[in-house]
C-alpha cells in the first residue's frame, strides 16, 4: 500500500512526549493546487500558504532521487502555475518561492482546470517528475467548484495517472460530496475537513500518530487504488514482565499517583468489589499507537487487570473483552471466550505492543459491529477506551461513538497525558461527562482512578428488553420497503443484496402480517431503444442516460407506500436504502430523499465507495447507519441489521 507523504511530513511538525522517528529520506514528487478564487480574503490566503509551508518544511527537497521536488499551482477563474517539480534543489529557495506567491482573487472556482493542468503538465518528465516515484496532488479549496462535472472528471484522470489525491476543504462552504469525488480511495483516509483556514493546523495532529517507519513503495504504482479493510484478529504475545501500582482513591478527574509495587483490590469498597453479583459484558479498548512508550504501554494493562479484578466473572455474570487498537485493530480476548478471570488477565498481560496511528474510529467500528454482536440483551453493555492522542478522523470517531451508544452501549473515555483533545473525549463519552469522562497527567497515574471507574461501571443499570427473540417488540406495525439499484451494483452485488434482503425480512414479524415487506429496484433507463435507420440514428446512439438513483427514491416517494401498493395508514413507513454510487448520483438522490420526510429511513452503505458523513445526509440520526466493507461481510451482517431496526423502531 502506498503510504501517504503528507501524512508522514505532518506527522514530523507534531512535538510527541517521545522522540519521533525521523521523517527523512521519504521521497515523492508533490504538487500543491491551492485556491486563490474572491471567496478567500487575503489574510486567509497567506494562512493557507503557512500550511503549503509547514508541510514543505519536513520533506528532504532536493533533486535527488531520494529527495521530494514540489510544484505549486493557485487557481481562481483560471489556473497560475507557480512553479514546476524542476524548479529549486533545496529546500530554503523553495521556501522563499512560496513566500514570494501572491495573492490573486479570481472571480470564479475553476478546480476542474487547476486539476488538469497539473495532472497532464506538472506531472510530465519536461516539468520534473520521476518515474516509479510516489505522486502526490493536495487541492485546498473553500467552495464548490464552478463545474463539478469537469472537476469530478478531470480528478478521476488524475487517479488513473497513478496520482495519489488528498482533498482539503476549509470553512463551510467547501462541498463534502464533491472532495470525495475528487479524492482518493477511501475517502476517510483523502478527504479532511476543517472549519476555517486558522484551523488548517489541526490536520497535522489528526496525522499525528502515523507510523513514520513505515517502509514506502516505490516501485511501478498500479492503476487502482485500493480501499484498506482492518480486520480484527485474535492473538497472544509474547510474555512480557508486569508490575503493579497502588491507588490513592479521589474523586477528581484529573489526577497524579505515586508508583509503588503493591497489590490494589484490598482498598476497593465490599459493595463495590465484585459488583454485588450483578452481570455485565464489558469491553476495552486500549490504545497501541506509537505514540505510546513501551513502557506506558505495559502501565496501561496492569490498569486494565486491576479493573478485571472488580468483577465477578463468569458466563452467567460479568464477561469481559479486550482489544487493542493502532492502524489495525487486533482482539486480545474476545467477549464470548469463556476463560476464567485469571486466564483473561494472563492473556492482556501478554499482549503485544503494535505501534501505529491512532485509527480510533475503525476501532469503536469493530466493537460496534462485531465486539457486542454476542453480547447479551439482558446485562448492561460498556465500553473503556483508554487512548493519549488524537485519533486519525476526529469526526468519524465521534460519529461511530455516537452510532455505538445509540445502540444502549455506555462509554468512558479515558484521556492520558497533555495530546489529549478534551473535546474529543466528551465526543466519545456518554452522558454527563463528569461520569464518563477521565484524565490524568500520565500512565502511571492511571492507578489513582481504577476505583472511581470501578464504582461508575458498576452503578450502570441493567437493560432489560421486553422483546421478541428478532429483537423487536410484538406488535410493531411497519411497512418496509427495500430499495437499491442493481444497475449501478451489477448483477453479483446486487444478488448479495437481495439475498441479504431476503434473509432479514424472513427474520421479521410478517406471519402475523403486523409487519410487510417490498422492495423497489427497477431503475432502468425508458424510450432508450433506437431502431435501425440511417445516419440519423447515428446522433441517437451517442447518449444514454440512465434514470440514477434520485429518480428511484422519487418513485418510492410516490407510491412504495401508497394503499394501491399494499401501504397501510396506520403502520410506519420505513425505507432501507442500499448505497454504492458515486458522488453525483448520491447528490441527486439526496435531494429526491427529502420527498420521504414522514418516511423512517435506514441507510446500508458501502463504506468504500461512500464515506459516513454522506450517508448521515439520509437519516435523522446515526443509530440508522449500517456500513459493510464487501458484499460478502454483508451477509454476516443479518443479525447487526435488525438490532439497529428494531432497536429505532421500538
Amino acid at each position: 500500500m502506498w503510504f501517504s507523504l503528507l501524512s508522514l511530513a505532518l506527522l514530523c511538525t507534531t512535538s510527541l512526549a517521545r522522540p519521533s522517528t525521523n521523517c527523512g529520506g521519504k521521497a515523492a514528487d508533490v504538487v500543491f493546487v491551492l485556491d486563490s478564487s474572491s471567496s478567500i480574503w487575503e489574510p486567509d490566503f497567506e494562512k493557507q500558504m503557512t500550511f503549503v509551508k509547514d508541510v514543505i518544511g519536513q520533506f528532504d527537497i532536493g533533486m535527488g532521487d531520494s529527495e521530494t521536488r514540489v510544484g505549486v499551482v493557485t487557481f481562481g477563474h483560471t489556473y497560475w502555475l507557480q512553479f514546476h517539480l524542476k524548479a529549486f534543489i533545496d529546500r530554503d529557495a523553495m521556501m522563499s518561492a512560496v513566500k514570494e506567491i501572491s495573492y490573486k482573487p479570481g472571480y470564479a472556482t475553476n478546480t476542474g482546470e487547476a486539476i488538469h493542468y497539473a495532472a497532464n503538465t506538472m506531472f510530465t518528465a519536461e516539468n520534473g517528475a520521476r518515474q516509479n516515484m510516489t505522486r502526490l496532488m493536495i487541492v485546498i479549496t473553500d467552495g464548490q467548484s464552478q463545474e463539478e462535472d469537469k472537476t469530478i472528471t478531470a480528478a478521476k484522470i488524475a487517479r488513473e495517472m497513478d496520482i495519489q489525491i488528498f482533498a482539503i476543504g476549509v470553512g463551510y462552504g467547501a462541498d463534502r460530496l464533491e472532495l470525495n469525488a475528487i479524492a482518493s480511495k477511501p475517502s476517510t483516509n483523502y478527504v479532511f475537513m476543517v472549519d476555517s483556514f486558522d484551523a488548517l493546523d489541526r490536520i497535522q495532529q489528526k496525522f499525528a500518530s502515523r507510523a513514520c517507519e513505515e517502509t514506502i513503495t516505490t516501485t511501478t504504482p498500479t492503476t487502482t487504488t485500493e480501499a484498506t479493510t482492518t480486520k480484527a484478529t485474535t492473538t497472544e504475545a509474547t510474555t512480557t514482565e508486569s508490575t503493579t501500582t497502588e491507588a490513592t482513591t479521589t474523586e477528581a478527574t484529573t489526577t497524579e499517583a505515586t508508583t509503588t509495587p503493591s497489590r490494589i483490590m484490598d482498598d476497593i469498597d465490599p459493595n463495590t468489589k465484585l459488583c454485588g453479583g450483578k452481570p455485565a459484558d464489558i469491553y476495552f479498548l486500549l490504545d497501541s499507537s506509537s505514540s505510546i512508550w513501551e513502557q506506558d504501554y505495559k502501565k496501561q494493562l496492569i490498569f486494565v487487570n486491576d479493573i478485571i479484578d472488580v468483577f465477578n466473572i463468569s458466563e452467567t455474570q460479568t464477561r469481559v473483552g479486550v482489544g487493542i487498537f493502532s492502524d489495525v485493530t487486533e482482539i486480545v480476548v474476545p467477549l464470548d471466550s469463556k476463560l476464567s478471570k485469571g486466564e483473561i488477565q494472563n492473556r492482556v498481560t501478554k499482549s503485544r505492543y503494535i505501534h501505529g496511528g491512532t485509527d480510533t474510529s475503525t476501532a469503536i467500528k469493530y466493537i460496534r459491529e462485531e465486539g457486542f454482536a454476542v453480547a447479551r440483551q439482558e446485562v448492561a453493555h460498556v465500553l473503556i477506551i483508554v487512548t493519549d492522542g488524537l485519533s486519525r478522523q476526529p469526526e468519524a470517531t465521534a460519529a461511530e461513538a455516537r452510532a455505538l451508544r445509540s445502540k444502549g452501549v455506555y462509554i468512558f473515555a479515558i484521556g492520558v497525558g497533555e495530546s489529549i483533545d478534551q473535546k474529543e473525549l466528551q465526543n466519545m463519552a456518554s452522558t454527563p461527562s463528569n461520569a464518563f469522562v477521565f484524565n490524568v497527567k500520565n500512565y502511571d497515574s492511571l492507578a489513582s482512578i481504577k476505583n472511581l471507574l470501578a464504582v461508575q461501571t458498576c452503578s450502570i443499570p441493567n437493560e432489560l428488553m421486553s422483546q421478541d427473540e428478532n429483537g423487536c417488540r410484538k406488535g410493531t406495525v411497519a411497512d418496509v420497503m427495500f430499495v437499491y439499484d442493481p444497475t449501478s451494483l451489477g448483477a453479483d452485488k446486487t444478488q448479495h443484496v437481495t439475498d441479504f434482503v431476503a434473509k432479514v425480512s424472513q427474520k421479521m414479524d410478517v406471519v402475523s402480517d403486523n409487519v410487510r415487506v417490498g422492495r423497489m429496484t427497477e431503475n432502468c433507463p425508458t424510450n432508450t431503444d433506437v431502431s435501425l435507420s440511417g445516419p440519423e440514428s447515428v446522433t441517437s446512439l451517442k447518449s444514454l442516460q440512465l434514470s440514477g438513483f434520485g429518480n428511484l427514491l422519487l418513485k418510492v416517494a410516490r407510491r412504495g407506500f401508497s394503499e394501491s401498493n399494499g401501504g397501510r395508514p396506520e403502520a410506519r413507513s420505513v425505507a432501507v436504502l442500499f448505497l454504492d454510487t458515486d458522488s453525483k448520483d448520491l447528490r441527486s438522490a439526496f435531494h429526491a430523499s427529502k420527498h420521504l420526510s414522514d418516511t423512517n429511513m435506514f441507510v446500508v452503505y458501502n463504506e468504500n465507495v461512500v464515506d459516513m458523513e454522506t450517508a448521515l445526509k439520509f437519516v435523522s440520526t446515526p443509530d440508522r447507519l449500517m456500513s459493510y466493507s464487501s458484499y460478502a461481510h454483508l451477509s454476516k451482517l443479518q443479525d447487526n441489521f435488525l438490532k439497529m431496526f428494531c432497536s429505532v423502531l421500538n
